[in-house]
């Protein structure tokens, strides 16, 4: 697992690739970071949480202007895509998203840097999605009495009907003394 601090990769900028015109002239080595935030988080199925990424250069540099933030769940797999963003004038893209689905997810922000260079990803925050609990419905009670009750009134025909026999019995009895 990554530490909670933001990861960074050293990437090779240029004609501001990542950076607002003129903040680098030529091609130099650069550390871009990556914050995404918040660390953790914990909601209930159908809540939302909203992503943020500080992309900024290391040393001073500023914030990083116009990249396209890719926002995506890689744990568990499959890895999935969120969305994407840009990131504004303060070096920030956000991103809200909705979980419909109750599970611990491992959420990660990256951004490419180049041709054939591998992309910048951020720090991994973890979202545990509660299932809400499952409330006892009203009716439940209503039907268990229906049910007993349908019981009852089953015994007592069941009795009802068989006491004919015994007062059936009891004649022949009566008529055989006699």
């Amino acid at each position: 697992m990554r530490s909670l601090k933001a990861i960074t990769w050293t990437a090779i900028v240029s004609f501001g690739l990542f950076c607002s015109p003129g903040l680098l002239t030529r091609a130099d080595a650069v550390t871009i970071i990556l914050d995404l935030n918040p660390l953790s988080s914990s909601i209930d199925v159908g809540g939302s949480v909203t992503f943020t990424v500080n992309a900024s250069i290391s040393g001073g540099g500023g914030p990083v202007t116009g990249a396209s933030i890719d926002f995506q769940i890689i744990a568990p797999p499959p890895i999935t895509n969120l969305g994407s963003n840009n990131t504004d004038a303060s070096g920030i893209a956000a991103l809200l998203e909705t979980f419909s689905t109750a599970g611990t997810f491992t959420v990660e922000a990256s951004t490419s840097n180049g041709v054939g260079l591998p992309p910048i990803t951020s720090n991994d925050v973890t979202v545990t999605v509660n299932s809400a609990a499952t409330p006892l419905p009203a009716a439940l009670p209503l039907f268990a009495t229906g049910i007993g009750g349908l019981g009852l009134l089953g015994w007592r025909r069941k009795r009802k009907a068989r006491q004919p026999e015994f007062i059936f019995a009891e004649l022949n009895l009566a008529v055989s003394r006699v």
